[in-house]
């Protein structure tokens, strides 16, 4: 019925506010089906934008969020997207780090990222993210049974729906290398399913699904102990640092290797970095020298040309006067080309000083401090 681009546009904008509750929802649907059936990381290259207020977090961002949903248990109600939460009290055992203060974790509202003027901007260095951080860093981890719920997560994770109903044991190393002046960590993940092996990737996806921890039992004592001879008498477990009972998890040959395997790549990778570092500053040391030589050498010989010309000059001198002042212009030349032959060996040995005292300083820095610390070892079930 329209015959002109204004009636064409104004039956359009009518069309689309007829059609406004159909778009919206078939576009919830979309969205729906999309973050349902598209793995994870297809969300996280995507970036799903969802306009009813709920953005799109980096890795970094969700675990941190997740992080502090497990540590304000009881303290703190978040929002069902699990972009905010409220605080109503810190828990007791967070200890503020010394060099904040406590009054920097007011109660109230905290949104990642802020979408109103009210709340507090969360993230990672906030203190009340750092002092949450601390204390778990200094929390026991004893080995346990983790239970973990696939279908909680919300999200399709490709690599785990494979090893749903299955089982088996994961173990968390921290690597501390300290090189060249810097200390470094890095966590090694892996873990053992039905004899598949987990990489770091597998193991770190495994361990971010909610679910619940169960103690291992401890075993029992006496039986424990049958059939050690004299180390079953009644008076060992009175002494101390014995203890046969506790609960513990032995990790396969396979995880293990998987384990040594992410080590020797750390340290690899740490090795060709100070490698290209080392290279690196020869490099500067070496073009310094070059370009301080050539300057030099630059110099000298525009000084012998110029003692050239002086000597030229006081050959054909007139006067004595004239070849009196062009002997004593010589002889100034000359000292200067001198002092400039002594400042180019005097540079080159500067130069040479300070490449030794680099190889020194790399010499005693090089010597890697690996030391590693396990930080947990379970075992999983995945429903």
């Amino acid at each position: 019925n329209c015959r002109h681009p204004s009636e064409i546009h104004s039956a359009f904008e009518q069309l689309q506010l007829d059609l406004a509750g159909e778009i919206s929802d078939a576009m919830l649907n979309a969205r729906k089906v999309l973050l349902e059936n598209f793995d994870e990381e297809v969300q996280e290259r995507l970036k799903v934008a969802q306009t009813d207020a709920k953005a799109s977090l980096d890795r970094l961002e969700r675990l941190l969020m997740r992080f502090t949903r497990a540590m304000l248990d009881g303290h703190a109600t978040f929002d069902a997207d699990e972009l905010a939460f409220t605080l109503k009290s810190v828990p007791a055992p967070v200890d503020m780090p010394a060099d904040i203060d406590a009054d920097a974790v007011p109660l109230g509202r905290y949104e990642l990222p802020r979408r109103s003027e009210e709340a507090h901007v969360y993230r990672l260095q906030h203190p009340l993210a750092q002092s949450l951080l601390q204390s778990a860093l200094r929390a026991p981890v004893a080995p346990s049974r983790l239970h973990l719920d696939y279908a909680a997560y919300g999200s399709k994770v490709s690599v785990l729906e494979g090893l749903r109903g299955g089982e088996g044991v994961c173990a968390v190393q921290l690597l501390r290398v300290q090189s060249l002046g810097m200390t470094e960590e890095y966590l090694l993940a892996a873990g053992v399913a039905s004899g598949q092996i987990l990489d770091a990737d597998v193991t770190e996806r495994l361990l971010s699904l909610p679910g619940r921890a169960d103690a291992l039992l401890r075993a029992n004592t006496s039986s424990a102990l049958q059939g050690h001879g004299p180390l079953g008498s009644s008076n060992l477990t009175d002494q101390p640092g014995l203890d046969f009972a506790v609960a513990h998890i032995t990790l396969s040959k396979e995880v293990q290797a998987e384990l040594d395997r992410q080590r020797a790549s750390v340290i690899g990778r740490v090795e060709q970095r100070n490698l290209v570092l080392f290279s690196d500053e020869t490099e500067k040391l070496d073009a310094w020298s070059d370009d301080l030589k050539v300057a030099l050498e630059r110099e000298i010989k525009e000084l012998d040309r110029r003692i050239k010309e002086t000597r030229t000059k006081g050959k054909g001198a007139a006067t004595l006067a004239e070849k009196l002042a062009a002997q004593k212009e010589q002889r100034e030349l000359e000292k200067l080309r001198d002092t400039k032959r002594r400042d180019l060996f005097v540079r080159q040995d500067d130069i040479q000083a300070k490449r030794d005292k680099l190889i020194e300083e790399l010499e005693s820095q090089l010597g890697q401090q690996v030391t590693e610390a396990n930080v947990l070892c379970c075992e999983w079930v995945l429903s």
